[in-house]
């Protein structure tokens, strides 16, 4: 009996054993579909700007990942458009580190260095960046160390020159025009340049600011055939300088196929659509696998694709040999018809995930607070000029960026962050003495004055920075020490900055009720009435301009060190957001008193960037931020109008009023 009991234990534990045995046998097998049992996981994508090879990789990678099984609901997206708006762009990174997504995926330069300064506990995949290591994004490519690695876009200019001379052997001089806020073009030329050394040809270049400049550029190129780089804003508006080559009867040599088929005449072209499948295949590699970034290199693809139209060979008077011709994937013989908006809204794209998807956000905003706090700095340099002198000053939009300049180029070059910082504000104090001059001993019309100074300025920021983007990722910074404690999107983070803006305050408040203070505001008020009494209001004006871009700098350098590089793109529309901080505070909180207005403008600066997440988080397009801007001030300046507002607003002022009474009791 005790052997038969026995002998049924050991039958039962070899049963079991075998049991356990097939069943891990099974899950090895089943390895390959770990995305069918593994729980949903979300994914935060954002796209710098709407462009059609950008759309391509986002739509690439998307399939990739669908490919590899996640699909429907094992899968959720959050996809964003920025729309190159640098503030909009940081906002979308931080709200990204408060969501608890599994995965990052940035497409283009910009858009990968705010998510690595944001982000340090998610993996972050980038594609489309031309340099990873100049943008500080990796280490190497090939151990990219961090959290940070993906797929580049670095083009085979090589071959595409080879091309030319393949379809016209006579050429000699290749024009190329980019732009010189785009680091990724400038680095191009470079590339372009060494490549026609060793192939024979000589690289002319012209610099734009804008779309606008494209084809005035072009034309000003005496060459034999056009080179046009992945250069956003040359690529917006391709048909101006495809009609100089027409008008020239020269080549034009793109970098991607979309551009062959709005007219170019051929590439060997990078297919975006498979570049962002390769990135989905990194992506399953760290979702499934537990692969780590560090440890990744960063990925180019192994192929080009031929690119090739007929027509507008014709049209330029050169012929493509036939064994190009059949060697390319797309051939195209007709007129390049009319062109759909570039600016459109992608069909995938917007804010909002797909409906009913669960999504964490952040409840206290804490990211919009931060930025709001920042951006008060500015705010505060906007209500000297806008409320305390009445001078409409334009300089902002410059001196913003000319604080980011130098701060970054100081850091980067191993000065101190601190002292990097402080020359920020002198920086953009020049820059408002110059406004100043222009008006006071010029005699120039205050606007025209600023502005001047203003378009002046893009040309000297991207001189002190020597390129279009300088990235600070890696450097020792003045808010390092918060990222490297974990502190950044926490209550910490905001009651340091609302330190920070509280001193520079009670500084600025100290100072408008000294005697110059008061004679600025005498200036401000009654020109004429505080000239009499001896008072020199050009000097006044040129001290408030200059305090007032001083600080707009400072703002500048500490956006700078927040979001991890300084643009030279980053200060476009600043004025508006300044403007509508003034407005929407002093609308609320009122301007009794010195003491009032300067508190209603920090606050109105928070609301501000808090009313733009709300609009984001609302599933609203990024690039409609510039129209909520407008219809924000719009409101808060017809708002006092409305009487119940108008006992709303008392009731704050009451409040306010009764806190600063109690602070001169104390």
């Amino acid at each position: 009996m005790n052997i038969t009991r026995a002998g049924k234990l050991v039958a039962a534990f070899a049963a079991t054993a075998l049991l356990a045995t097939a069943c891990g046998s099974s899950g090895a097998d089943d390895s390959g579909s770990a995305a069918d049992e593994a729980k949903p996981v979300k994914i935060g994508i954002s796209q710098y700007v709407t462009h059609p090879s950008l759309d391509a990789v986002t739509k690439g990678f998307k399939e990739g990942m669908a490919d590899a099984g996640y699909t429907g609901d094992k899968v959720t997206y959050d996809l964003q458009n920025p729309q190159a708006d640098a503030s909009t762009n940081t906002a979308i990174m931080g709200q990204f580190a408060n969501d608890n997504l599994d995965l990052v995926l940035a497409i283009a330069t910009p858009t990968a260095q705010a998510a690595a300064q944001a982000i340090t506990d998610v993996p972050v995949l980038f594609s489309a960046v031309t340099d990873p290591v100049a943008a500080k994004l990796v280490a190497s490519n090939e151990a990219p160390g961090g959290n940070v690695t993906g797929t580049s876009d670095k083009n085979p200019v090589k071959e595409q020159l080879q091309l030319l001379q393949q379809i016209d052997p006579d050429a000699k001089t290749v024009g190329i025009v980019y732009s010189s806020g785009e680091v990724n073009s400038a680095v191009q030329v470079e590339w372009a340049k060494e490549a026609a050394s060793e192939l024979g040809l000589e690289i002319k270049e012209a610099t734009i600011s804008a779309s606008s400049e494209v084809q005035q550029a072009a034309s000003s190129l005496d060459v034999d055939a056009f080179y046009v780089p992945t250069d956003n804003a040359v690529v917006s508006a391709l048909e101006g300088l495809l009609q100089t080559a027409q008008s020239k009867k020269i080549p034009v040599i793109a970098a991607d196929g979309d551009s062959v088929k709005r007219g170019a005449t051929a590439t060997y072209g990078i297919n975006y659509e498979k570049l962002g499948k390769q990135t989905a295949q990194m992506a399953v590699k760290i979702l499934k696998d537990g692969a780590k970034p560090a440890d990744m290199p960063v990925e180019t693809l192994s192929d080009v694709d031929l690119y090739v139209n007929t027509a507008a060979a014709q049209k330029v008077g050169v012929e493509i040999p036939q064994d190009l011709i059949d060697k390319a994937v797309e051939v195209y013989k007709k007129k390049p018809g009319p062109q759909p908006n570039r600016g459109a809204r992608l069909p995938t794209g917007g804010r909002a995930p797909p409906p009913n998807t669960p999504r964490h956000k952040d409840p206290y905003m804490i990211t919009a607070v931060e930025l709001g706090l920042i951006y008060a700095i500015m705010a505060l340099g906007v209500y000297l000029t806008f409320r305390i002198l009445d001078f409409p000053d334009l300089t902002v939009d410059g001196s913003f960026t000319t604080g980011a300049a130098v701060a970054a180029v100081g850091i980067v070059n191993g000065m101190p962050a601190l002292l990097a910082t402080v020359l920020a504000f002198f920086a953009g104090a020049v820059a408002g003495i110059v406004t100043g001059l222009l008006h006071t001993k010029g005699k120039i019309n205050g606007l025209l004055a600023g502005i001047l100074t203003m378009i002046a300025l893009y040309s000297i920021n991207l001189r002190i920075m020597g390129k279009a983007n300088v990235p600070l990722l890696g450097e020792d910074t003045l808010v390092s020490p918060l990222r490297q404690a974990h502190l950044t999107g926490g209550i910490v983070s905001v009651l340091i900055f609302f330190a920070v803006v509280l001193a520079l305050k009670f500084v600025l408040d100290w100072f408008l009720h000294t005697d110059v203070g008061l004679a600025m505001q005498a200036t401000g008020d009654n020109e004429e009435m505080i000239r009499s009494f001896g008072v020199n209001t050009d000097n006044q004006k040129i001290l408030g301009l200059a305090i007032s871009n001083g600080l707009v700098a400072l703002c500048g350098a500490m956006i700078a060190q927040y979001q991890g590089f300084a643009d030279v793109g980053m200060g476009i529309g600043l004025i508006l957001i300044g403007l509508a901080s003034v407005i929407i505070g002093q609308a609320i909180f009122g301007t009794r008193t010195i003491f009032v207005a300067t508190l209603a403008v920090i606050l109105g600066a928070v609301l501000y960037r808090v009313f733009i997440q709300l609009a984001l988080d609302a599933g609203l397009d990024p690039n409609d931020m510039k129209l909520i801007s407008a219809i924000l001030v719009v409101i808060a300046l017809v708002l006092p109008q409305w009487k119940g507002f108008s006992r709303f607003g008392k009731r704050m002022r009451t409040i306010t009023s009764a806190a600063e009474k109690q602070k001169e009791t104390v």
